[in-house]
């Protein structure tokens, strides 16, 4: 059980997840908050909360908030395929935090892919935000502000620079198998 490193995902089902033995995606109908006290209890999760959605075939998908649904893939019960696809996506409007946690992301994809991509996000909020000054911002003397804002993006760019070269010392957060 884990909950995503992102604000808004997708998991496609790339083979037919009808013809596996096992393997069902689920979530928990609850929070995050109530899976980790459950964990720091000791309980299982309620089977009552557990939702199995049925899903027709290939090709189709679950779009979740990502960071706030706990979810799982259980494990096949009989040797077989089974293939999804995660997309990740942000909001357009870039004033909106960013939950993406990369040491999470290095644990779980390819360190190379999941450097690169990282970085590569980062740098392009990085330049939506300067877009959006350079575009929108207004003749005016407050120069608190306008540091501010410049601060905001430096800020942003150095958090993820850290989240690089810290990558190696993160463990890989989930909430167990019950």
């Amino acid at each position: 059980w884990h909950a995503d490193t992102l604000r808004v995902d997708f998991v496609l089902f790339v083979t037919d997840p009808n013809a596996v033995e096992g393997g069902e995606f689920q979530y928990f109908n609850g929070t995050v908050a109530e899976v980790a006290e459950l964990k720091k209890q000791g309980a299982p999760l309620p089977a009552e909360q557990i939702v199995s959605p049925e899903l027709p075939g290939p090709g189709y998908a679950v779009l979740q908030q990502g960071n706030m649904v706990v979810h799982r893939a259980k494990g096949l019960d009989a040797p077989g395929e089974r293939i999804t696809l995660v997309n990740g996506y942000v909001p357009a409007d870039l004033s909106y935090p960013d939950f993406t946690r990369f040491d999470q992301l290095f644990l779980a994809d390819p360190k190379h892919v999941a450097t690169s991509e990282y970085t590569r996000h980062t740098a392009w909020m990085a330049r939506e935000r300067l877009r959006g000054m350079i575009e929108n911002t207004p003749y005016g003397e407050d120069r608190d502000a306008f540091a501010s804002d410049l601060e905001g993006i430096a800020n942003a760019l150095q958090t993820a620079a850290k989240n690089i070269r810290d990558a190696d010392t993160a463990t890989m957060e989930h909430f167990g198998d019950g």
